[in-house]
């Protein structure tokens, strides 16, 4: 795949999965919403989480490789000639809060996986492409870890 295989999405979905599982096999491909949701409203427009999402779109659009690659991969893959597709949504809780013993363990390995990673993921796509300063993309980092 030229080790291109990072660049999603994928510009032949069909060859990156005859390469990896040939004819005949199935495949899994897990891929991550960069725009966070909630079911109680409390994500709310324009606080930190919400401009993130919006700067991860605009990200996408800037550097010419969408993040969105879950809402167009599964109609992708089909186009790309493959049968039985079958897409699944999962809610993956950031924080502890779920009354759910197995979703609040994972909404506390989920939190600090963001916690730890934000910053990381970050910091190049906004400040080089999108132009966000130093001390804003901090401060969203602040926000949005005050929030969880």
């Amino acid at each position: 795949m030229n080790d291109k295989l990072f660049l999603a999405p994928l510009q032949n979905p069909r060859r990156a999965l005859d390469v990896g599982c040939g004819d005949g096999t199935w495949a899994v491909l897990a891929e991550l919403n960069p725009v966070l949701t909630c079911d109680d409203g409390s994500i709310k427009p324009g606080d930190a989480i919400d401009e993130c999402g919006k700067l991860a779109i605009r990200f996408g659009e800037v550097f010419g490789k969408s993040l969105m690659v879950e809402e167009f991969m599964q109609d992708d893959i089909r186009r790309a000639g493959f049968t039985n597709v079958v897409k699944t949504t999962y809610k993956w809780p950031i924080g502890a809060w779920s009354n759910d013993a197995k979703l609040k363990e994972l909404g506390r390995f989920n939190l600090r996986h963001w916690h730890e990673g934000l910053e990381g993921w970050t910091l190049r796509f906004y400040t080089k492409y999108l132009g966000v300063s130093d001390t804003r993309h901090e401060s969203l980092l602040l926000d949005g870890r005050l929030r969880s």
